[in-house]
């Protein structure tokens, strides 16, 4: 091994984890690194002992919300919740309504919490699974403790804080891009990442990708599953050799979008790795991750409360696919509480082989996102289309429809018609990356689901 590699591969996560992360977390007085120590204790408890943590938790988060915002002052009263919840159960629990994306999007301020200061909180916005843009303020420890639950569950891939890691994503506001000098120091403090942009995966990116990832040699790649599945496809075809990559390589995330079977087996054939599947979302983070078995995903349930329903929002049991409900125990700034994210899964009441007290689900069927073919004949992923549209308020729904190689529709519910320049903006945003097309805007009462229920982001009808 030459001095450089040394140097990467080993003194620098040496010193990265030892020395630099924790000086960042003492500087700046974060929570992440004590946060982290108690999740690699928590996940091996009894999961009887995990369950009464996340009860009191519970517990502690209805008391804040019944005292600080007026939305959940008035819903508790209501269905007949009143502090003290010292006695409260999940089957009390239950009796609360489920929170939609709609009733977010009508009372923001009601549900943001009143002993919270706007320098208090941030925004985030996504557009969920069903095409609704959902914004949400979230207070700062929640951000540190995401940091820490990612850092946990990367770890069960055999990654150790510290190595270097490749980034396939897309969300510029996710992919830490140092350009100034601050952001180079905080980079070097707390990331030891390369990001690779999951919106231009042509062929000529992808060798350049492959280069990339030789020559840095991370021991982890995360991404979206649907690009992931086609860095796959074009190394496999165009047989790029990846040996000294994969050679270091220790797992794969696959994240923000549904991991069929087909698409698992590709990855897994062509980087010799396993594919571990993620399974959360930006209003509530980490919800669930595969470990090393395989078999489930398990549930991040110190910082989540994860409920399976039928169509009558009435709990199912074990083993039944229904809509996903979740609870973020930890934002405190806007609290999170039933919220249906427009997912389906089961819970499942097994015990993993691994050792882990954190409960299982499984059968997760999540975001569907469909690729966009430009005219040039190159691939586009469709979370390209709908991070157009992000953290618009104006914007109830959309959908992106792909009738042809040179004509695409894009479908909005919107509160009123958008102003005449943004609408150009979006045009010839989506021109640039597809080519001289013709767009069609279509203004909707309501764009109704596929036939499996799900809403669909970006459709597709361009024959590969």
């Amino acid at each position: 091994m030459n001095m450089l590699n040394l140097l990467n591969n080993q003194i620098y996560p040496f010193l990265f984890r030892n020395y630099l992360f924790p000086l960042w977390n003492f500087i700046k007085h974060e929570t992440c690194l004590t946060t982290m120590k108690h999740l690699n204790r928590t996940q091996w408890y009894p999961r009887e002992k995990i369950l009464q943590i996340q009860l009191q938790r519970l517990r502690q988060l209805l008391e804040h919300a019944y005292s600080n915002t007026n939305y959940y002052d008035r819903v508790l009263k209501e269905n007949g919740l009143i502090p003290p919840f010292d006695n409260l159960s999940l089957s009390d629990f239950s009796r609360l309504p489920i929170l939609t994306k709609s009733i977010i999007q009508e009372q923001t301020t009601e549900l943001i919490a009143k002993n919270y200061s706007s320098a208090d909180l941030f925004k985030n916005a996504s557009g969920g699974s069903t095409g609704h843009p959902t914004i949400i303020y979230q207070d700062h420890k929640r951000r540190a403790i995401r940091q820490a639950d990612a850092i946990r569950h990367d770890a069960w891939t055999g990654w150790r804080l510290g190595e270097k890691s490749a980034i396939l994503w897309g969300a510029e506001r996710d992919i830490f891009d140092p350009i100034k000098f601050k952001d180079k120091i905080r980079h070097f403090f707390t990331e030891n990442a390369i990001n690779l942009n999951a919106f231009d995966l042509t062929k000529a990116k992808c060798k350049k990708f492959v280069e990339a990832l030789n020559q840095a040699r991370p021991t982890l790649l995360i991404g979206y599953a649907g690009a992931l599945n086609r860095f796959a496809q074009i190394i496999k075809t165009e047989q790029y050799d990846i040996h000294s990559f994969r050679l270091n390589l220790k797992g794969i995330v696959s994240s923000a979008e549904t991991l069929s079977y087909d698409t698992r087996n590709l990855i897994e054939s062509v980087f010799k790795i396993k594919v571990f599947d993620r399974y959360g979302s930006r209003e509530v983070g980490l919800i669930a991750s595969e470990c090393k078995v395989h078999n489930g995903m398990h549930i991040n349930a110190e910082h989540v409360v994860v409920e399976i329903v039928d169509n009558d929002n009435k709990l199912l049991p074990f083993g039944q696919i229904g809509d996903v409900i979740v609870t973020d125990l930890i934002n405190y700034g806007m609290p999170i509480i039933r919220y249906k994210l427009g997912d389906r899964a089961a819970l499942n009441d097994h015990y993993c082989k691994c050792g882990r007290g954190l409960p299982l689900m499984s059968n997760v069927v999540g975001r569907i996102t469909d690729f966009f073919i430009g005219k040039n004949g190159e691939e586009i992923h469709g979370e390209y289309f709908t991070h157009l549209l992000y953290g618009i308020p104006q914007i109830l729904q959309f959908q992106f429809v792909q009738e042809d190689i040179d004509k695409l529709v894009i479908k909005l519910v919107a509160k009123n018609n958008l102003d005449k320049s943004f609408i150009e903006n979006l045009k010839a945003e989506c021109g640039r990356i597809l080519g001289d097309i013709h767009i069609t805007i279509e203004y909707l009462d309501k764009i109704p689901p596929a036939k499996s229920g799900k809403y669909l982001f970006t459709i597709s009808h361009v024959n590969r």
